[in-house]
């Protein structure tokens, strides 16, 4: 398995009331939130065409450092939405009403935040849509503040916006074969989460789950054929401190992940999950 990080973007920009302002170009931040009047949402760009051809993407992450966040005890959530007009200073923007990832904000700063957008590589690297961008925007833009986030001029590159994607090269003759090894640790807490997506079209795969931890958790198995529209496919099931789990799925699907959440309230315990699978 490989992985290619992209960094930086090739252009990012805040817009102000839906429409671009070109004179903020050598800002070193981007916005989301409303300040006054002003609505802030930011827009982002990649080029991932220095990916070879053939690849199986796994998965794809945006990450973008979080610097200012003006009302940390306000929670706030930030979607991630495909830009679907090119950026232009006097026109709206049109996105896609769909986010294609989101992430919950709250007293939190000067971190990275991620953004599993795999579905959204996918179809950027296999032509299924043009690459025209992505835009960050809160979902509730009435609420007061403003999330700050370094953009490509930020003085420290290491707090720089990037993509990393996963992926399989190619199977280079008969003879060969690709196998499949993802792994995640995650914490559970009272509310369902999910671990990131993982593009197994293409395998014969297993979920392996166990509890590291000191506390019961409870796990299903979820498919998608496009990363959006999600189906049960094993249902929940428990799993006490010291066990594992494997999971099979039943069906044929593009995206799998795994839901999990504590069995007991204000009982998280830590589940190391691996992927294992090879070519179908």
């Amino acid at each position: 398995m490989g992985v290619k990080t992209i960094k930086p973007p090739v252009k990012n920009i805040s817009t102000i009331n839906g429409r671009c302002s070109h004179r903020r170009l050598a800002k070193r931040m981007l916005f989301a939130g409303r300040k006054k009047k002003h609505i802030y949402q930011s827009l982002l760009g990649f080029d991932i065409t220095a990916l070879p051809s053939f690849l199986t993407i796994l998965s794809g992450t945006l990450n973008v450092f979080l610097l200012e966040n003006s009302c940390p005890q306000i929670e706030n959530i930030i979607d991630v939405h495909q830009v679907l007009s090119p950026w232009c200073k006097r026109k709206d923007l049109l996105i896609k009403e769909l986010p294609v990832a989101s992430a919950s904000i709250s007293n939190i700063n000067c971190s990275f935040v991620s953004f599993d957008i795999t579905p959204l590589i996918v179809d950027w690297y296999t032509g299924g849509s043009v690459n025209l961008g992505i835009l960050l925007k809160l979902r509730n833009q009435q609420k007061p503040g403003l999330l700050g986030f370094c953009s490509n001029r930020f003085f420290n590159s290491r707090y720089w916006p990037f993509v990393e994607i996963s992926f399989l090269d190619p199977v280079p003759g008969e003879c060969c074969y690709q196998t499949l090894d993802a792994d995640e640790s995650v914490t559970t807490s009272n509310i369902v989460q999910t671990t990131a997506r993982i593009n197994v079209q293409r395998f014969n795969y297993t979920y392996y789950i166990i509890n590291s931890g000191l506390h019961s958790a409870t796990v299903s198995m979820q498919l998608s054929p496009d990363g959006t529209n999600w189906m049960t496919d094993v249902p929940p099931q428990v799993i006490i401190p010291g066990g594992m789990l494997t999971f099979v799925p039943n069906v044929i699907a593009r995206f799998a992940r795994l839901a999990f959440q504590s069995a007991m309230p204000n009982q998280n315990t830590i589940l190391d999950i691996c992927v294992r699978g090879c070519y179908a």
